[in-house]
C-alpha cells in the first residue's frame, strides 16, 4: 500500500511540475515587463541577481552549499522581480535565469539549447509606456564570486 501511495505522490508531482514551472515563468515575465514599463523618461533603473553554487559569497564567512541575493536599490518594481528570483531563480544552472529573462523580453528568441556562459546584450523594447533601452548582462562576479545577472532599463 505504501508503494502505491508513494507512486501516486510522485505521479502527481511530475504531472504538476510543468504547470508550476509555466506559472512561475509567467509570473517572472509579468514582473519583468512591469519593471521595464515603470521606468520614467530620462531615468535608469537596474537589478542584479547574484548566485553562487558550491560555496558562499566572498563577503560571507559562513559556509554554504549555495547562496543567492538580489540588489534592487529599493525600487519596488525591481524588488518584485528580485522577490521572484529569490524564490524561483536557479543557482546551480544560473544561466537558466538569463534564458528566462531573454525569452520574457524577446519571446521570439530561439537559443537552441545553448548553455550561455557570458552575455552582454542591448535590446530596444517598445512598451505601452514608450521605447525602453534594456541591457542584460550575465557574467562571473569578480567581487562576490559566483554569477551575476544584471538587467538595466533606461528611457
Amino acid at each position: 500500500m505504501k508503494r502505491i501511495q508513494c507512486f501516486l505522490v510522485m505521479f502527481l508531482l511530475a504531472w504538476s511540475a510543468p504547470a508550476a514551472a509555466k506559472k512561475a515563468s509567467d509570473t517572472l515575465c509579468a514582473r519583468l515587463k512591469a519593471f521595464v514599463a515603470s521606468v520614467e523618461p530620462n531615468e535608469s533603473r537596474e537589478l542584479i541577481f547574484h548566485t553562487i553554487w558550491a560555496g558562499n559569497f566572498r563577503d560571507s564567512s559562513n559556509p554554504a552549499l549555495f547562496a543567492k541575493r538580489c540588489d534592487h536599490n529599493e525600487y519596488a518594481p525591481a524588488k518584485s522581480v528580485c522577490d521572484y528570483l529569490m524564490e524561483y531563480g536557479r543557482v546551480e544552472f544560473s544561466e537558466d535565469n538569463l534564458t528566462q529573462v531573454l525569452l520574457c523580453l524577446s519571446p521570439k528568441t530561439r537559443l537552441g539549447g545553448a548553455i550561455l556562459q557570458r552575455v552582454e546584450l542591448s535590446l530596444g523594447v517598445d512598451t505601452s509606456e514608450g521605447w525602453s533601452d534594456i541591457t542584460v548582462e550575465f557574467d562571473r562576479d569578480a567581487t562576490l564570486g559566483g554569477m551575476a545577472l544584471r538587467v538595466a532599463v533606461s528611457r
